[in-house]
């Protein structure tokens, strides 16, 4: 049982996270990214409850909450949060009108730093 736990963890991970790899791998095609967006919350969210539920239904039939379904848990924990943060329209937000500044030399740029254009 432990195994199928950290297996489900796995599984939740990779597809709170596939976002980042199958942009960067060449491989996957761009559409699978556009079905990725709608599907991996759900998935990692049925991964995460279900497992909770299970082990609420454990704790309940046996009297005591199984220590070793903590790791997997909170590795599921970190899926959820992770498929909401580590996606690319949180990462690389657009910025479409940004504010103008009216003295230049108060904004915070460096001799070495460099700007571009787009």
């Amino acid at each position: 049982m432990i195994f199928l736990f950290y297996l489900l963890a796995l599984i939740a991970l990779a597809t709170g996270t596939a976002a980042i790899y199958m942009a960067i791998i060449k491989p996957f095609p761009v559409e699978w990214l556009y079905y990725h967006y709608f599907i991996r919350k759900p998935i990692v969210w049925a991964i995460s409850t279900g497992a909770l539920a299970w082990l609420t239904w454990e704790t309940g039939r046996t009297g005591t909450f199984p220590a070793w379904g903590i790791p997997p848990v909170f590795l599921m924990g970190l899926a959820v949060l992770l498929s909401y943060k580590m996606h690319q329209e949180n990462a690389f937000q657009a910025v479409d009108f940004p504010a103008m500044a009216e003295d230049t030399s108060g904004l915070p740029l460096k001799d070495d730093m460099q700007l571009a254009i787009v």
